[in-house]
């Protein structure tokens, strides 16, 4: 089975990885959306016992694609953050920890989950910008709104596949011709069925 489906669009080379994420080859860039960092530190505030080790999770699998791709740069299509809430001191310090192992900038485009203040440390090369964000033929945002003359690609929606019986829901890739939405990144995320 296949990794990775390489495809083109609008005269780009993308390469789109079944680990949730998008290789813009001209721009050695990883696209990716909704990776909710602090989600379960947010559960566990609320007394629902979840795994601390979620976001370690999530980083490695990043790093990995990063290595692999030769990205030079992260772009997030919004969700960067669950909620300030989410940002505790065990959450900052693995960010730290991830971000001297993985130093490529990244790009955040805010969604609806960020932060409207959110500064980071300087040193950890994370920048925001609002929607829409537009380089080359590509309209970037979080939520799913078309572009005049411009492909866009967004998250927000967290799209899955119910296939099988027993039913399984897979993240996937919900691509038409002028849109592309992309599968959330983070593993603790849920999704929206789509066909």
């Amino acid at each position: 089975m296949a990794k990775s489906i390489s495809t083109e669009v609008r005269g780009q080379e993308l390469t789109l990885y079944g680990r949730k994420a998008v290789y813009w080859h001209e721009t050695k860039t990883l696209i990716l959306a909704d990776t909710h960092w602090g989600k379960a530190e947010v559960f566990q505030q609320a007394g629902i016992p979840i795994p601390s080790t979620i976001l370690e999770s999530d980083l490695d699998e990043l790093t990995e694609i990063v290595e692999e791709s030769g990205a030079t740069r992260i772009l997030v299509l919004g969700d960067l953050i669950h909620s300030p809430k989410g940002l505790a001191p065990s959450v900052e310090q693995t960010i730290e920890n991830w971000r001297l192992r993985c130093s490529v900038p990244i790009v955040s485009i805010r969604g609806n989950h960020d932060p409207k203040l959110s500064v980071f440390p300087e040193h950890w090369n994370i920048s925001w910008v609002n929607e829409p964000y537009i380089e080359g033929p590509f309209c970037f945002r979080h939520e799913p709104s078309s572009s005049e003359g411009l492909y866009t690609w967004c998250g927000h929606i967290h799209p899955v596949l119910n296939i099988g019986r027993p039913r399984m829901r897979l993240p996937c890739f919900w691509l038409s011709p002028s849109l592309g939405v992309l599968p959330s990144f983070g593993i603790f995320t849920g999704g929206y069925a789509v066909s």
